[in-house]
Order: C-alpha cells, then structure tokens, then sequence
C-alpha cells in the first residue's frame, strides 16, 4: 500500500559528472583567433572621426529629429496632402495654356444642361450636354458621368424586349452611373455646377487618399520615411493626374485604401463597407473585393483555431464585399427591367477577355511605342515589384499581406486583358498597392533608382499621360506621344 513503510525504496540516479570549470568547457565569445589577432595587430585603428566630421553628423540628426516630428503632425500631413492635389490642378492649368492656350475654364458661368434629354452619349460632336468639356480637366470619359449627374437614367430604355446594347451605351450605361448619382448630390448640397462638383468630390478624396498613405498605420507598416516615399512616387506617377478630374480614379481608390486601413484594424465590416461601395463606380474594383472576401475566410480560419470567442464575426461581412455593383444591378432590374444593363453597354463598347495577350510577344513589343507609354509603365511596375516584393510586405500581418498580393496579382492580370488597346493600362495599374509600396522601399533603400523612378514618372505625366488626355490624344499637340489610338475633338 502507499505509504507503507515495509515498501523498498528505489535506488538513487547516478549523480552527473561535475561540470567542468567554464574557463575549460567554453571559450569566451569574444575570444578572437590567431588569424584575428594577427590582423588586428597589422591594421591600423580606424581614425577618430574629426570634431568638423563629428559636428556634421549631428546636425544631420538633429534635421531628421527635427523632420520625423513634423512629419508626423496632422495638420502638417493635411498641408502636405492639400498641396499634392492643388499640384495636379496646377499641372492641368499649365497643360491646358502650352499645349492648347486656353484657360482652366473656358465658359465661366455657363450653365451645363442637355438641349436634348435622350441625346446619344456616344453620337456626334459636340456632344451633350454642351459645354461639357469647358473644364480642362473635363475629357473623355468625364462627359458621361457630368451626363449621368444631370439625367440619371433618363434616357434609358425601360423596356428590355425592346432595348439592346447599343441602346444602353447610347444613354452612358458604358459607364457605371454610381459617380454620377456622387456628382449629382454634391450639385444639390453645394450648387455647384455638374464639372465642378465632381471634381470637388475627387479632390477631397485625392486629399484623404493622400493622407492615408501616410496614416499612423502605414508609418508602422513601411516606416515614416518608407510612407512618405510612397507618397511622393504615388502623385508623381503619371495616372495620379486622373485623381483631380471628374472620373472615379480618386474615390475608387480612398475607398479601396480605407478600407485596407479597416482591415488592418480588424474592422471587418467597415473594411467591406468601403472596399463593397468601390465596385459601383469601375468594375476592375472587383479585385479588392474578391481578395477582401479571401481575407475575410482566412480571418475567420484563424480565429477559430486560436478559439477566439465570436471567430465568426468576419463572415458577416463578406455579403459586402461587392454591395455596390449588386446595389447597381438591382436599380437596372427595377428601373429597366434588365440587371445586366451595363455588361450588355460594355459588350457593344468592345470589352471581351483578352488573356490571351500573355502569349503574345508582339503585343508587349508594340506596346513600347503606344500613345501614352503605357507598357513601359506595365514593365516598370513589373521590375519594382520584383525587386522590393519581399522588403515592401516584411511589415505587414498576414492578413494584409494576403489582400495586398492577391489583389495586385489581379491588377497585373486586367491591366493586359481589359483594355481595348493600350491607353489605360497606366490607369489600371493604380489599383494594385505592391508595386506602389515598392517605390517606399526604393525611397528607404535604393534612393539612386528612386529618384530615377520619379524623373521617368514625371515625364511621362506630363509629355505623355496629362498631354493626350488634355488634347483628347491630339498628336500634333503632344510630339512625344507614340502611335496613336485615339484622337477625338475636345471643344465642345
């Protein structure tokens, strides 16, 4: 029994060997061997630097003391983001005087109006409504979200056995209408003319846009030098001008941004909020919110295995991921009686899947001397990306990392096989985040290339990218610009 005094006891383990004196059992880690020795004594001591030397490197870390403080104060952050948009602004006002001497608006105090309510968007010149074009930050696809912000789905046919494609893209359904019900609010709360209210909502958002790329979660994420460096290349890169026109560019992005800022803040339903609202202004929107959705998953995997209390709550939103196109659908079926009004516009526009174009050499080597550079761009953002990948998501969770890959690989992917030609392959690729945190890791690491990188963007802005879309592709007025793709009269 237990306890039982009778019960023979167990013999003893052997004691270990004494450990021998740690003089003998370990050499010193900072013992140095015969051959550092030697070196040792032949190399002379590096010299002390010199108190001019000296004197220099601590100014230099007091200007960066000095700098980092303030580059993390808000209103400084505010001031720099202001200045970044009004610098497009500015950047239109000159194109528009040396490239076609005329001012930034050409019809102050017009009122802009159709004369013709079912005008055909996509039918003679000058085009409905008039005076569209006044602005010169007014151009191609702008016209149809100015129509869309005076006449809704007016023209629309609400028949559906009786309408077809061309019927649609007749009444702007080439061109989600969701930027346009933006525009036609900001009419009403502001009374501002269509133009210039839409391109008051798309700077307010290239200012917010701008300032999340330098929030307090990027700054830890890529380093404050890291985000800012972002930021400089990202309204340096010759697409950052399309974010103070009257197109989406500017809120399909501080939306996609924002709520990559909620998920990393585990904000899963105000993340699919934000990132669902992107997909009712451009459909290439989808690849957030299809690698939001596979975040989402992932999320709830992980938080189930940890046995988190409620590891289901990210599955609540993931309905949300594409709200906005769904909401969109559901307005055309009631409305106008056919959900898939808008892919039947496109369709008759011209967009069909073009993936075949990975295979095709030809295409990347013509692609050298398009319009607007666009491929030279593609290739660019190709070798930045190959070169910083790992370096640009060292700081980011798992999480993020997963919806910055997935939805740049998707990028890569429409950029080559959703455009007609190759005017707008530069646009596409702003919806991939990787290569643009790249540029933060050449600010921080390879400052030589960086630089270079800014020098190419901006002339590519300005002689490429700006020119065509201020002359609507007019060669004569853009000497730089490649074989042309498109030129259609501007004046309206």
């Amino acid at each position: 029994m237990a306890g039982d005094g009778n019960d023979a006891a167990e013999p003893e383990a052997p004691a270990p060997p004494a450990a021998e004196p740690a003089a003998k059992s370990a050499k010193p880690d900072d013992a140095e061997s015969p051959v550092e020795e030697a070196i040792a004594a032949v190399e002379p001591e590096p010299p002390a630097p010199s108190p001019r030397a000296a004197s220099i490197a601590e100014k230099k870390r007091q200007i960066a003391k000095f700098a980092g403080h303030w580059a993390r104060v808000r209103w400084v952050q505010l001031v720099i983001a202001v200045a970044l948009a009004f610098g497009h602004l500015g950047a239109f006002a000159r194109a528009g005087h040396s490239r076609l001497n005329i001012p930034f608006d050409l019809a102050p105090g017009a009122h802009l109006q159709f004369t013709d309510l079912r005008a055909g968007a996509l039918s003679g010149f000058p085009r409905q409504p008039p005076k569209w074009s006044r602005l010169v930050v007014s151009r191609m696809d702008a016209q149809h979200y100015i129509g869309t912000a005076l006449r809704g789905l007016y023209a629309c046919p609400k028949d559906p056995n009786k309408a077809n494609g061309n019927a649609y893209l007749a009444c702007g359904l080439g061109w989600l209408p969701g930027y346009g019900v933006v525009g036609s609010a900001a009419m009403k709360l502001t009374g501002l003319e269509p133009d210039f209210a839409l391109v008051l909502v798309s700077t307010v958002c290239a200012i917010i846009l701008n300032l999340l790329w330098i929030c307090p979660m990027m700054v830890r994420r890529m380093g404050l030098l890291g985000a800012y460096g972002v930021l400089l290349a990202w309204n340096c890169y010759p697409g950052a001008m399309y974010l103070v026109t009257p197109l989406v560019e500017a809120m399909v992005m501080a939306l996609t941004i924002g709520g990559f800022v909620m998920l990393s803040k585990q904000r899963w339903v105000a993340s699919a909020f934000l990132i669902g609202a992107s997909t009712a202004l451009r459909l290439p929107t989808v690849d957030a919110g299809f690698a939001l959705g596979c975040c989402l998953l992932f999320a709830t995997w992980q938080q189930y295995k940890a046995h988190k209390p409620q590891w289901w709550r990210p599955l609540i939103a993931i309905p949300l991921c594409g709200w906005g196109q769904f909401l969109t659908m559901l307005v055309f079926q009631i409305k106008l009686g056919n959900w898939h009004a808008y892919f039947d516009a496109r369709w008759n526009f011209g967009d069909k899947n073009r993936v075949h174009r990975f295979f095709e050499l030809t295409y990347f080597l013509q692609g050298f001397k398009a319009q607007n550079a666009d491929m030279i761009m593609y290739i660019a953002l190709v070798a930045i990306t190959l070169l910083t990948w790992r370096r640009a998501l060292a700081g980011f969770t798992s999480i993020e990392r997963m919806f910055i890959i997935i939805s740049s690989v998707i990028t890569f992917i429409l950029a080559i096989a959703a455009p007609i030609e190759y005017w707008g392959i530069t646009r596409y690729m702003m919806l991939g985040m990787l290569p643009f945190l790249g540029m933060g890791v050449l600010a921080k690491r390879h400052r030589g290339l960086f630089v270079m990188w800014l020098v190419l963007s901006l002339g590519i802005y300005w002689n490429f990218e700006l020119c065509n879309y201020v002359t609507q592709g007019d060669p004569a007025a853009c000497p730089c610009a490649g074989r042309n793709e498109m030129h259609l009269p501007w004046a309206s």
